[in-house]
């Protein structure tokens, strides 16, 4: 359904869908925090979570900026005029999150105007290289990678996220995507897969840290939204900052 999405600029759905996966992870993220943050600002911290992607679609960066501004400028404030023990660590998870849950939202938007096939390009990568190191893992995996982070997690199944972001380069560029050159997109292609091991590894240091399973039981099955766009958050932000300078 994204992916459809990214196609129909008409109706306007995408931004609103894309704040309501944003606010979905602040809300999993804020309950990381063993130190409670109190009600009304985990509201104010939800609330530009879900509203970052469509003030930006609506009113680019220029909007978005001020907001984010405004929104820190409150939340420390409120946090450092308090004499309270872990002010400090509330306010930076809490900054931590804003910027953590929406960049990523956001960018899939700014990609988009780019081209809808450069968003999809990066959607089906985060796919292809999870399921590549998945399967690499599970079938040759023996050297681990992060033994400490993540058990599950294999330099065989590193290898095969990066194989698996070299071919879907490969195929977007001969098919789909003539903007880039065949080298550039199939350095995007390697590097966009690191960067999808480096989300998961992300989101299960947080998980570790917390002593959470699970982000949140909202997807039955399948844990929380963290859970499933862990990667989602760190590529498409360093994707947009790439293909911004490549194209401009």
């Amino acid at each position: 359904p994204l992916i459809v999405l990214l196609f129909i600029k008409d109706w306007h759905v995408l931004p609103f869908v894309l704040g309501l996966l944003s606010g979905a992870i602040s809300l999993e993220l804020l309950y990381f925090f063993p130190n409670d943050i109190t009600s009304w600002r985990r509201i104010l911290i939800i609330a530009f979570a879900t509203t970052a992607a469509p003030i930006f679609y609506f009113f680019g960066w220029q909007g978005l900026l001020p907001l984010y501004a405004v929104t820190c400028a409150i939340t420390a404030f409120t946090e450092l005029s308090q004499d309270i023990p872990h002010s400090r660590e509330r306010l930076s998870f809490a900054l931590f999150v804003c910027l953590y849950t929406s960049l990523g939202p956001v960018s899939v938007l700014a990609i988009r105007e780019m081209t809808p096939l450069l968003a999809v390009f990066d959607l089906v990568l985060i796919w292809v290289s999870d399921t590549m190191a998945y399967f690499t893992g599970l079938l040759l995996g023996r050297h681990k990678l992060s033994p400490v982070i993540s058990p599950n997690k294999t330099w065989e199944g590193f290898a095969g996220a990066c194989a698996g972001g070299l071919l879907t380069g490969f195929v977007f560029q001969q098919f789909f995507i003539h903007c880039l050159k065949l080298h550039e997109i199939l350095l995007l292609g390697i590097f966009l897969s690191i960067v999808t091991q480096l989300g998961d590894l992300v989101e299960s240091k947080l998980k570790r840290e917390f002593a959470i399973k699970d982000s949140s039981h909202l997807i039955p099955g399948h844990g929380g939204f963290l859970d499933r766009f862990d990667s989602f958050l760190f590529v498409f932000p360093l994707a947009y900052l790439i293909l911004h300078f490549i194209l401009n």
